[in-house]
């Protein structure tokens, strides 16, 4: 007779009898919000061909402020909120290269925190020389 599944099974029940904790915003730091991009990685098949995907931008700040996302090399906005705690918004993604981006404070316009969605590809472009010869 085998014991092997008494200590799995003590662990799984031991996570139904300890106490659950709910997360809040005391857990963060006051000065600084969370702002995070998921997913942070956008793979295409070949060097320089865009890359498409779906990311979402989620910030979260310890008191209700305003603020702004946007692209940091073009500063097109994605979008702004005023008097928010959080914020979880989805945005189309098509682009050749990584792209950064920041959240603004609107009342200061200081950048609090940045965000980066880095581009890969499968296959780079190699390119070989080729020199024609008749002879």
């Amino acid at each position: 007779m085998s014991f092997k599944w008494i200590p799995t099974k003590i662990w799984v029940l031991s996570l139904f009898i300890l106490p659950q904790t709910k997360a809040d915003n005391t857990s963060l730091p006051d000065s600084d919000p969370l702002f995070e991009v998921q997913p942070n990685i956008c793979v295409a098949l070949r060097e320089g061909r865009p890359c498409y995907t779906e990311v979402t931008f989620q910030w979260q700040s310890p008191e209700a402020s305003s603020y702004c996302i946007r692209n940091t090399e073009t500063e097109q906005l994605i979008g702004c909120w005023e008097n928010q705690l959080k914020t979880l918004i989805w945005f189309e993604f098509n682009e050749t290269e990584t792209q950064s981006y920041e959240l603004i404070n609107q009342q200061s316009g200081h950048t609090v925190a940045t965000a980066e969605i880095q581009v890969q590809w499968v296959y780079t472009n190699r390119q070989k020389k080729r020199r024609w010869r008749l002879f």
